[in-house]
C-alpha cells in the first residue's frame, strides 16, 4: 500500500514525540516532523517546496496560514472540547482571575463550555494579525492573573512574566488527524489520477483545447506555443475574440495554405464560467465561402437579384404554406423555378426555425468542387457532425446521382436530419418538373416537407401588390419619392410572360423606376425597361418566323405564338393584336392565364 507522505509542523516538543510515536504504529503513513509557530512555519515550508509531500497537519493559528500558502492540503490537529475541559478543570481551585486566550478554534469551544457549566471565564480570541503581547498587557490591566493559551500566547506571556497554561491536544487528536491525512491524500491521488487520464485523452486527440476563465486568464492548454505563433495569434488574444458569453462561435485563421480552426463553448466549472476552445488544422479552409460553403449567424444571399426581392415572396397563399414550416424541425424542400425565391425562403424559414440561435451551414451545390463535397462526407472535421444548427443545400439540382446518392446516404447514417435541421432548394423548369432522382427522393424520405413555389405566371393576381411593395422599398435605396404605377403600366407588367419570374420583375420595376421622373412610373417607363428583358431572335431566323416547343396544348401554343409576336412588336399590345387578327382583350386575356 502506498504511504501518505506527510510533513507536519507543530509548536512544542511533546507534541512532536507524541506524533513520531503514534506514526511508528502505523504502515501508512511516512512522517516528518518539524517544530515551528506561526512565525516560522512559512520559512520552513520554503524548505520543502520540492519535496514530494501529500498532506501537512499542523494546529490552530498555524494551520490556517499554511492553507493560504500551501500548494497541498492542510490538515488541522484540532482542539476538542475535551482539551479546554480538561485545561479548566485543572484551574477550578485557582482563586484568580484568568482568561482564555487563542484562535478562533479555542475560543468557540471556550464559549461554548462557559455557557453550559455557567463557568465566569473572560475569553480573548486572536487572529494571524493580532498584536498578542498588547492584547496580554490589556488584559493584566483588567486583573487578570493566569491565561490558558496556545504555544505562541505561552511563549509572550513568559516573555511579559504573567503565568499561563498550555492548552495541549491529545493522542486521540492526533491519530485523528493522522486518519484524515490519509483519507484526503487518497481522494488527492484519485482525483490526479483521473485529472492525468483526461489529459492523456485530450491530447491524444487531432484537436487542441484551451480552457479560460471569465476574466480571460489561462487554466488548461494543450497545444504548444510553435502551433498558436504560426497562425500569429496567442492565447490572450483568443481569449478577448472569444470573450462575448453568446451562442458558440467559430472563427477561422490562415497562414502559409494552412487553416486553423477554433471553436467556442461556455462550460460550468465548479459554478464558474469557463470558457472553451476548441482548436483544429486542416490544410482546406472550413469556412470559406468561395469554396461553396458559408457558415453563419444568418443566411447568405449568394444571388443578389434574389436577395433584392426581399418581402415580396412573402405574400398571399404561398405565406400560409411557409408559415407552417416554422415550427417542426422536419426537413424542407423548396421547389421552383429560376428566380421565385427559393434562397429568401430557406432564410425566413432559418430565422422563424427551432434552431435560429445557432449557426447556419449553406452548401451552394452549384459552386462547391466533388472533390470539397465529397471531403464534406468523409472528414471527420466536416461541419455535418455539429448539432443543433441549420443546413440549407442550395440548389440541389446541381449535384449528379452519385453525389446525390451519397449525400443522402450520409444523411441516412448519421442522422443527420434528426441532429440538425435541413433545408433544400431545387430548382425545376417547366421541360423537367420534379422529374430528378434527387427531388424523388427527398419527396419519399426523411419525413420531408414539401414547399412548391409557383412561378409568378401562375400569380398574376398579386403582381400589383408585389410592384407595390417593390417601389417603396425602392425607395428608401434610390432615395425617391414614387407613389405608384399608371394603370397602363401596370397592365404591361400582369401581361408580360416573366419567365425570370420575381427576380426579374425586381429588375424591370428597378429600371423603370431609375427611367422615372414623376411620381408615377408610366407604361412608357415600363416598356423600355422590359424591352431588355425580350429574347433575342436567333440570327438565321427572318422577322416573322420562330421556333416554337410542340410539345405543349394548343393552348399553350398559343400563348407561345402570342408572346413571340408581342416581342417583336416590343411589348405593344395594340400592335400584337393587329397583327393576330384578334382583339386587344383576347390577347390580355390570352396572357393572363397559365
Amino acid at each position: 500500500m502506498k504511504k501518505t507522505r506527510i510533513l507536519a509542523i507543530v509548536p512544542y516538543e511533546e507534541m512532536k514525540n507524541a506524533m513520531e510515536r503514534l506514526a511508528a504504529e502505523r504502515s501508512d503513513i511516512s512522517l516528518t516532523v518539524r517544530l515551528g509557530n506561526i512565525t516560522t512555519c512559512a520559512s520552513i515550508l520554503k524548505e520543502y517546496e520540492n519535496s514530494p509531500f501529500d498532506v501537512i497537519i499542523s494546529r490552530g493559528g498555524t494551520a490556517n496560514l499554511l492553507r493560504s500558502l500551501a500548494v497541498i492540503p492542510v490538515v488541522e490537529i484540532t482542539v476538542t472540547i475535551y482539551d479546554i475541559l480538561r485545561s479548566l478543570k485543572s484551574v477550578e481551585s485557582f482563586t484568580g482571575k484568568f482568561a482564555v486566550v487563542g484562535f478562533e478554534n479555542i475560543t468557540d469551544c471556550v464559549k461554548q463550555l462557559s455557557a453550559m457549566l455557567q463557568y465566569d471565564v473572560t475569553v480573548c480570541t486572536i487572529t494571524e494579525r493580532s498584536n498578542i503581547k498588547k492584547e496580554l498587557l490589556n488584559l493584566r490591566a483588567q486583573g487578570v492573573e493566569l491565561v490558558l493559551c496556545d504555544k505562541i500566547s505561552t511563549i509572550n506571556a513568559e516573555e511579559l512574566g504573567m503565568n499561563s497554561i498550555f492548552i495541549a491536544s491529545d493522542d486521540a487528536s492526533i491519530t485523528a488527524a493522522f486518519s484524515e491525512a490519509v483519507h484526503i491524500a487518497s481522494l488527492c491521488r484519485n482525483f490526479k489520477k483521473q485529472n492525468a487520464i483526461m489529459h492523456s485523452l485530450l491530447l491524444a486527440q487531432d484537436f487542441h483545447t484551451l480552457v479560460f476563465d471569465e476574466r480571460g486568464t489561462l487554466l488548461f492548454s494543450t497545444p504548444d506555443e510553435g502551433l498558436l505563433a504560426e497562425f500569429g495569434v496567442s492565447p490572450s488574444a483568443l481569449a478577448a475574440a472569444f470573450s462575448a458569453q453568446s451562442s458558440r462561435q467559430e472563427r477561422e485563421y490562415e497562414r502559409g495554405g494552412r487553416y486553423l480552426s477554433v471553436k467556442s463553448s461556455w462550460l460550468s466549472c465548479g459554478g464558474q464560467p469557463c470558457l472553451c476552445l476548441r482548436l483544429q488544422t486542416s490544410p482546406y479552409p472550413r469556412l470559406s465561402s468561395e469554396h461553396g460553403i458559408s457558415l453563419s449567424d444568418s443566411i447568405t444571399h449568394i444571388a443578389e437579384e434574389v436577395a433584392q426581392t426581399g418581402s415580396i415572396v412573402y405574400m398571399g397563399e404561398i405565406s400560409r404554406m411557409i408559415t407552417a414550416c416554422y415550427s417542426c424541425a422536419l426537413p424542407v424542400l423548396i421547389l421552383g423555378e429560376k428566380g421565385t425565391g427559393k434562397d429568401t425562403v430557406a432564410s425566413i424559414i432559418y430565422r422563424n426555425g427551432p434552431y435560429r440561435s445557432r449557426k447556419l451551414l449553406t452548401i451552394d451545390c452549384q459552386n462547391i468542387s466533388k472533390r470539397r463535397f465529397q471531403a464534406l462526407l468523409n472528414q471527420e472535421t466536416s461541419p455535418f457532425m455539429d448539432n443543433g444548427i441549420t443546413v440549407y443545400f442550395r440548389s440541389l439540382d446541381s449535384l449528379d446521382d452519385a453525389q446525390a446518392y451519397s449525400l443522402f446516404s450520409f444523411i441516412d447514417q448519421t442522422w443527420l436530419s434528426a441532429r440538425c435541421r435541413l433545408i433544400f432548394s431545387f430548382q425545376i423548369s417547366r421541360e423537367s418538373g420534379e422529374d430528378r432522382y434527387a427531388c424523388d427522393y427527398l419527396l419519399h424520405h426523411f419525413s420531408t416537407v414539401c414547399l412548391r413555389l409557383p412561378p409568378l405566371r401562375c400569380r398574376k393576381d398579386d403582381i400589383p401588390n408585389i410592384a407595390t411593395i417593390t417601389v417603396h422599398q425602392l425607395n428608401s435605396q434610390l432615395g425617391r419619392k414614387i407613389i405608384g404605377f399608371e394603370q397602363g403600366a401596370l397592365d404591361l407588367l400582369t401581361q408580360f410572360s416573366w419567365e425570370g419570374n420575381l427576380s426579374q420583375l425586381s429588375r424591370v420595376i428597378r429600371t423603370a423606376a431609375l427611367l422615372t421622373d414623376g411620381e408615377y412610373i408610366g407604361a412608357s417607363a415600363v416598356r423600355a425597361a422590359l424591352k431588355d428583358e425580350l429574347p433575342a431572335p436567333p440570327a438565321d431566323i427572318p422577322r416573322g418566323h420562330a421556333l416554337i416547343n410542340l410539345n405543349q396544348s394548343l393552348r399553350e401554343i398559343t400563348q407561345s405564338v402570342v408572346r413571340l409576336v408581342m416581342n417583336e412588336e416590343h411589348g405593344n399590345q395594340s400592335r400584337t393584336a393587329e397583327r393576330l387578327k384578334i382583339c386587344r382583350t383576347t390577347v390580355w386575356n390570352l396572357l393572363k392565364e397559365p
